[in-house]
């Protein structure tokens, strides 16, 4: 976090009991934000370019965050910084279409670790069922999601496959 480390150990000290002592620059940044906010409300400035600049730093450091902790230690700290919340995961599959996808797989699908069918062709085959059968129409992730639970391996690469072949 650069602007942590810009910090001489006196303005580190000040800004970690700012943030009650808990040991995290995350929290001192939190509490650096604060008093910043607070100096903006009452001067009545507020630009947005500032705005613009303090949302590029801190998506700067929760990508650093991310390549070095990982993506669950990055949502944390995207949390923590007090970004905006951002678009929703696709969530747990609503699984009453899962006997359409398991309906789809019996009837066109044989399993083989020998080949691999790439997922946007087996989306486009069920997708072609789907208009046969009167099947739900379902998007590539949500369809995706309901693979996993038929028992057809899926293998993630470059491009993902499932072990699988058309009948």
């Amino acid at each position: 976090m650069a602007w942590w480390n810009a910090l001489d150990e006196d303005g580190r000290r000040h800004w970690m009991q700012q943030a009650g002592n808990t040991g995290r620059a995350a929290d001192a940044w939190k509490a650096y934000k604060r008093a910043l906010n607070t100096v903006r409300a009452t001067d009545g400035i507020r630009t947005i370019s500032e705005n613009w600049s303090d949302l590029a730093s801190k998506a700067q450091v929760v990508d650093a965050a991310s390549r070095l902790f990982g993506a669950r230690t990055a949502r944390q700290l995207w949390q923590d910084l007090g970004l905006p919340p951002v678009g929703k995961s696709p969530g747990t599959p609503d699984l009453r279409l899962l006997q359409h996808v398991a309906a789809f797989v019996e009837a066109r699908l044989v399993p083989d670790s020998r080949v691999g069918v790439a997922a946007r062709q087996l989306h486009r085959a069920y997708t072609n069922w789907a208009v046969e059968t009167g099947a739900p129409d379902l998007t590539l992730t949500r369809f995706g999601l309901l693979m996993q639970q038929t028992g057809i391996r899926r293998v993630a690469g470059r491009t993902v496959t499932y072990e699988a072949r058309f009948k």
